[in-house]
C-alpha cells in the first residue's frame, strides 16, 4: 500500500502522497492495465490520479508487462497515459480485432526494444479479472 487516498470500490491508492511513496521504489517487472488503448496505440485512461501513477510506474520499472483484454481496443478514454511503445510486452486476448492486432504487431516490429506480443485464448474467468485491473 503505498499510502495517499483510497478510492471506493476498487481500492485504488492515490494522491501526490502515493505518488511521492511510488517515486521512491525501483520497480523489477511491472504489470499495467489501463481503460483503453486507441487507434494511435495511446494508452488513455479516465483518471488523472491513475495516470500520474502509470506514468511513474512506467519510469521506475525495469520491465513492463501490459495486460489489456480486446474489450479495451480501439478506445480513446479522457487522459493519454503513454505511447504503447513505452511497453515491453503485451498480453491480450485472441478477440481482439485483426486491425489491433495488426497495428499491434507493426508497432512492435518498429519498436526499438522489441515489444513482445501474447494474443491467448483466455477463459471468461480470466477476462473477468484482466477486465477489472
Amino acid at each position: 500500500f503505498l499510502g495517499g487516498w483510497l478510492r471506493e470500490g476498487d481500492y485504488m491508492s492515490y494522491g501526490q502522497f502515493a505518488l511521492d511513496n511510488l517515486k521512491q521504489l525501483n520497480i523489477d517487472k511491472a504489470f499495467i492495465s489501463s481503460a483503453g488503448l486507441n487507434e494511435s496505440l495511446m494508452l488513455t485512461d479516465f483518471y488523472d490520479e491513475e495516470v500520474f501513477l502509470r506514468r511513474q510506474i512506467l519510469e521506475n520499472s525495469r520491465e513492463k508487462i501490459l495486460l489489456l483484454d480486446s474489450s479495451k481496443m480501439g478506445q480513446t478514454k479522457l487522459v493519454n497515459v503513454a505511447h504503447l511503445s513505452s511497453v515491453d510486452m503485451v498480453i491480450s486476448d485472441v478477440d481482439c480485432s485483426e486491425e489491433m492486432q495488426h497495428k499491434i504487431k507493426e508497432a512492435a516490429n518498429l519498436s526499438q526494444s522489441g515489444i513482445r506480443l501474447l494474443f491467448i485464448k483466455i477463459s471468461s474467468i480470466v477476462l473477468s479479472v484482466l477486465s477489472i485491473v
